[in-house]
């Protein structure tokens, strides 16, 4: 898990129960290059119910040094990855302490 935290493109990926955020690296981090086609793929256990549910949310082009990108978790969120445009995943999300 630290290689792969090492090599992503992202410097976090956080989410704190209210929201996601991904902050990119910075321009003369590396590695340092635009997220093109990646997306986000969470669970989560909301509900009576407990059932896992499980969503994708597709990234807008992110490029270095730009401000961190951000969303609304959804409700028990469980896990979360960044994944690549080839289906790589890329980095799991840490949970903070906000």
């Amino acid at each position: 898990h630290e290689v792969r935290r090492a090599f992503a493109p992202v410097r976090a990926l956080e989410f704190d129960g209210r929201r996601i955020v991904l902050t990119p690296r910075a321009v003369d981090e590396l590695p340092s290059y635009r997220l093109r086609g990646y997306r986000l793929e969470w669970s989560s256990r909301a509900g009576a119910d407990g059932a896992l549910k499980t969503g994708v949310v597709e990234l807008p082009l992110i490029v270095p040094g730009s401000t961190p990108w951000e969303c609304p978790a959804p409700a028990g969120l469980v896990s979360l990855r960044l994944v690549s445009a080839t289906g790589y995943s890329v980095v799991e999300g840490a949970r903070t302490t906000e």
